[in-house]
């Protein structure tokens, strides 16, 4: 038993300890993966902009993207915070009890099936040319994760809906295109509408050498669909009924919590700059998939492992 006296007397050790541990604190890996890029809002907090380039498959990769499914969504039971399997072509409970929802063609449950529909991600290696909101950024390469809007642009841009479009490949080094991105905040989303891909250039005025550096430090994609990353069916079922309540019935609608409110996504350290990032889009009705939302899919999952 510490008594008052060994206090005073060791105060100077009890300081060392208490400093060591918070070094120790201090240095820990940040809950943000400092991989990722993520533009950042202007002073208003309803404009984003930086030019990036989209650079090509990582060495011995084939793609220069790959996509994963998620679901996100809260209940009675707590958190549900998960990869969703059918990315790798797996059963997934969510998407199972989704389409028994929505079979019983019954509105108030095909809601509940759309509010806990799986969301889409994509990821590619970026190069970052333009962004003044975090300048550390600038001449770097990093995983950058977006949705089906700017995947269709994407698209749009390789395949061109007119004949009067040139197609380009916004992915190569030599004969691709800068990509600027424009973030407004438009009826509550994220938009990204006004981003544009500009007509061919090289990347770093084309100096080969310089390219292969950039090309050297790109990071693998094949995590992102690796089978360690998604549970066990099992596993999942039994997560999925104890967020639910396991109540779940085709029958009449689930009653089903709703946030009301979401904690400030964590930053890294890197990061020097106070605006907030943009890290979604806005969800669309009538497709099977909507945008992500990763910085508040790392918080959920984070309450979701306290539970």
């Amino acid at each position: 038993m510490t008594s008052f006296a060994s206090l005073k007397r060791n105060r100077a050790t009890l300081t060392s300890k208490l400093t060591s541990e918070l070094e120790k604190l201090n240095s820990s890996k940040s809950y943000e993966d400092d991989r990722f890029w993520k533009i950042f809002l202007d002073k208003t907090k309803a404009n984003g902009f930086a030019v990036i380039r989209l650079l090509p498959a990582p060495k011995n990769e084939d793609v220069p993207w790959q996509r994963y499914f998620s679901h996100s969504l809260h209940g009675p039971g707590g958190y549900y915070i998960e990869n969703c399997p059918t990315t790798i072509g797996k059963e997934c409970p969510v998407c199972k009890a989704n389409t028994a929802l929505w079979d019983t063609g019954i509105e108030s449950n095909k809601k509940i099936a759309r509010d806990r529909k799986r969301k889409l991600t994509h990821v590619t290696n970026i190069y970052v040319l333009q962004d003044k909101k975090n300048p550390d950024a600038v001449g770097k390469v990093f995983l950058w994760e977006f949705g089906k809007k700017i995947f269709d642009k994407i698209t749009e841009t390789m395949q061109p809906e007119f004949e009067d479009k040139t197609p380009i490949n916004p992915f190569e080094l030599w004969d691709g295109a800068d990509f600027s991105l424009r973030v407004k905040h438009v009826d509550g989303y994220w938009n990204y509408d006004t981003s544009t891909f500009s007509d061919p250039v090289p990347l770093l005025k084309g100096d080969d050498k310089k390219l292969e550096e950039v090309w050297n430090q790109e990071y693998s994609l094949l995590e992102f669909v690796d089978p360690k990353r998604f549970k066990p069916y099992a596993e999942l079922e039994a997560r999925f009924n104890k967020v639910i309540g396991n109540v779940a019935k085709t029958e009449e609608p689930i009653a089903e919590e709703k946030s009301e409110a979401i904690a400030e996504p964590k930053r890294s350290k890197s990061r020097k700059v106070k605006e907030e990032p943009v890290v979604d889009e806005a969800g669309d009705e009538t497709t099977e998939v909507s945008e992500g939302n990763d910085d508040v899919l790392a918080q959920f999952a984070k309450l979701a492992e306290e539970d």
